[in-house]
């Protein structure tokens, strides 16, 4: 499971749901930003690949099973 996240432009990455989190627990983590989404950056992921945007970037998030 995961967290698909559309950023302004129109790219789509993932942010895999911690073991033990269901993926709406991991959404109301990322929306009430709390948890490792305290900070002013998201860690996402593409193609194995980590990097970081800040939520002003962001325009779409929803939950996705594997």
């Amino acid at each position: 499971m995961y967290l698909e996240v559309t950023l302004t432009n129109g790219q789509n990455f993932s942010i895999p749901v911690e073991v033990g989190h269901s993926a709406e627990r991991e959404l109301e983590l990322f929306l009430k930003r709390e948890g490792r989404y305290a900070g002013e950056w998201v860690p996402l992921q593409k193609a194995g690949r980590e990097l970081f945007v800040r939520y002003e970037q962001i325009v779409l998030v929803s939950p996705k099973a594997d």
